[in-house]
């Protein structure tokens, strides 16, 4: 059953496909045993694997082991613990067989089969004839990745690990008329703030977000450099633990950059595909992930931080609502900070918020910040970058440093 469903979906394939020669380089981590790569992502969990270069794959790691290290790696020891054996024992676990072999102690003998490639001098068994074994003559199969010039990889890793080694700058392939998105892509398509938009109000570098394909929004590095110019000097001169938090947080940029600065940095988000990105493509700690409403939070959150950032939040409360109820949320924006509140908001200058923020320039929210009495002191730091491109007339934020 499990091997004619295999060559039904083969059939498929040679059906809806064509012969191209493609860069190598362009072409990603894909499935197994028939599985797409997004299904076999939400299979192991491992939502990164599509985003992934062919470079990443266990077969090609193996290659370089056995140059290494020879026929030391076919010891038990050394074998069971490379991603060539773990790929290939989740295999059989996810589908009962990795190629031939139903069993883990049955992997090895493909591994020697796959290295005689590399080296015809190594000892290895015959395989037996098998349908799940690739003629010499088959090229990899790939599809297309949506919104991208990348594909991904169907079928053929151990062939375009043989290409790899061989350092082929193109491939002949098999390209599926079936664009396929990654794990990422679907992920970045379902914020919920911004679904089905291709807009990246962070920055992520994948290789299949191409600029051609996808609005990087915000730079947010310049916004970075204007707070940690600011902070640095006190921060230096700070031994104890130094606390941060950015509210609605996106996919956790500012929260990963203040942690690698060395700040306990956390970030609050309500969004789950959100978070899940700051979690998998960024590596922020989860644990630093907070779930919540950014209204609810400010008002019932205990909690003190010496850095706060809320970014491009507040004008949406004073369009939504009103000014005695913005001046409530700074105010409890000013309860939860221990020193500086960074802040930034739409204003009128923007061809977005023209009318809807009418009065509210760059010089009335500095005044409006200073005669709350909630500050000592209200510095301006700057202005974003982001104006221009997409964006002409929009952007060119104010970023303020509300002294406590």
């Amino acid at each position: 059953m499990f091997r004619r469903s295999v060559l039904k979906v083969a059939a498929k394939i040679y059906h809806f496909s064509q012969y191209r020669i493609i860069p190598v380089k362009k072409i990603l981590r894909g499935g197994e045993n028939g599985l797409s790569g997004i299904q076999l992502s939400r299979h192991t969990g491992n939502l990164m694997r599509t985003s992934e270069s062919i470079e990443k794959i266990p077969q090609f790691e193996l290659i370089s082991d056995y140059l290494q290290y020879k026929e030391d790696i076919f010891l038990s020891d050394f074998f069971s613990k490379t991603n060539y054996y773990k790929n290939a024992v989740e295999c059989i676990n996810l589908f009962g067989r990795y190629f031939s072999a139903t069993k883990e102690n049955e992997i090895l003998a493909i591994a020697r089969s796959f290295l005689k490639n590399i080296d015809p001098n190594l000892e290895s068994n015959r395989l037996p004839n098998s349908d799940f074994f690739s003629t010499d003559k088959s090229v990899p199969v790939v599809y297309p990745i949506k919104y991208s010039d990348c594909y991904q990889l169907h079928d053929g890793n151990h062939r375009l690990a043989i290409a790899l080694h061989k350092k082929q700058s193109h491939i002949k392939v098999r390209v599926v008329n079936k664009p396929q998105l990654t794990s990422l892509q679907q992920m970045l398509l379902d914020v919920g703030w911004n679904i089905n938009k291709r807009d990246l109000y962070q920055p992520l570098l994948s290789p299949e977000l191409s600029d051609k394909h996808w609005k990087r929004v915000r730079k947010c590095i310049d916004r970075r450099d204007l707070m940690l110019n600011y902070i640095k000097p006190d921060h230096l001169n700070r031994k104890e633990n130094v606390t941060y938090i950015d509210l609605a947080c996106n996919f956790g940029w500012f929260v990963k950059t203040m942690q690698d600065q060395g700040f306990d940095a956390y970030g609050l988000e309500i969004d789950l595909p959100s978070r899940e990105i700051a979690k998998k493509v960024l590596r922020v700690d989860g644990g630093k992930l907070l779930h919540g409403n950014v209204l609810d939070f400010v008002e019932k959150n205990y909690t003190k931080y010496d850095y706060v950032s809320c970014f491009s939040f507040a004008h949406h409360i004073l369009i939504r609502s009103s000014e005695s109820e913005f001046k409530r949320f700074i105010t409890n924006l000013s309860g939860i900070t221990n020193k500086v509140l960074f802040f930034e908001m739409g204003d009128c200058d923007e061809e977005w918020f023209k009318n809807s923020l009418r009065g509210w320039n760059k010089e009335k929210i500095q005044n409006w910040l200073v005669n709350s009495n909630l500050f000592s002191n209200v510095v301006f730091l700057g202005l974003d970058k982001d104006r221009g491109g997409n964006f002409k007339g929009n952007y060119n934020r104010a970023l303020f440093a509300c002294v406590k």
